[in-house]
């Protein structure tokens, strides 16, 4: 059975790990964990929400430009609709594009066809 979480002392130095499915945590690669002691924290380093009408096609979708952020690496984006619908490539969505103004692009093609409220957060490295 794979070992996928470890919180102790292992050969001297202090681990705390959570491996990814079938990679064992002591074993496995540092690239293969979840969570692991060296990690550096997420935060939000931006959030909204936009009002997002119904459009089948992926090609019509609201832009939201992320002000005064600078991006090292391209964050993580969390999504979700006010009226609890999941994100999906059928339902809601976007994606984020990289650039000198950062920016959303977010999408909703979930059924009923309404406008939906969409609140967003952009999550980076500390």
């Amino acid at each position: 059975m794979t070992r996928r979480v470890y919180i102790g002392n292992s050969g001297g130095s202090f681990l705390f790990r959570a491996s990814q499915p079938g990679v064992d945590v002591l074993g496995g690669d540092i690239s293969r964990m979840s969570i692991y002691e060296g990690q550096v924290p997420m935060v939000p380093k931006a959030f909204g929400e936009v009002d997002v009408p119904y459009n089948i096609s992926l090609s019509a979708t609201v832009t939201v430009n992320i002000p005064s952020q600078v991006f090292t690496y391209p964050p993580f984006i969390l999504i979700k609709s006010t009226d609890g619908i999941l994100p999906g490539t059928d339902t809601v969505g976007g994606w984020f594009v990289a650039g000198t103004t950062p920016r959303l692009q977010l999408y909703n093609r979930a059924k009923p066809a309404v406008t939906r409220r969409l609140r967003w957060w952009a999550f980076a490295e500390l």
